[in-house]
């Protein structure tokens, strides 16, 4: 079993399926070749989330949570979630403005 650290010689049939060195046998931070393969953990907390929803169930405020995820987050699970959310908001607006236009108002 290796330490964690440095490893210019690694197996190369020792990569999980990401092509990132197994984490299992090369321990939790590895270097390869200049490249930093960090493993950390990126879960959100149920408060988190629990917030996250409630913001963005509010209208106005929603969009303002939404950017805020998309482009201020650390973690890459809540700028994914922001990203998705913006578009398909962007989405709905666009069926909105087209679907508006058939009512004849």
């Amino acid at each position: 079993m290796y330490e964690s650290g440095n490893f210019n010689n690694l197996d190369p049939n020792k990569f999980n399926s990401s092509g990132r060195p197994d984490k299992k046998l090369y321990g939790e931070n590895v270097v390869v070749r200049n490249k930093s393969y960090e493993y950390h953990s990126d879960t959100v907390s149920i408060g988190t989330w629990i917030l996250i929803l409630l913001g963005t169930g509010i209208p106005i405020v929603n969009i303002i949570v939404i950017i805020g995820l998309s482009f201020g987050s650390q973690n890459e699970t809540l700028r994914n979630f922001g990203k998705a959310s913006l578009i398909l908001l962007g989405i709905g607006i666009v069926l909105a403005v087209l679907l508006g236009g058939c009512r004849g108002f």
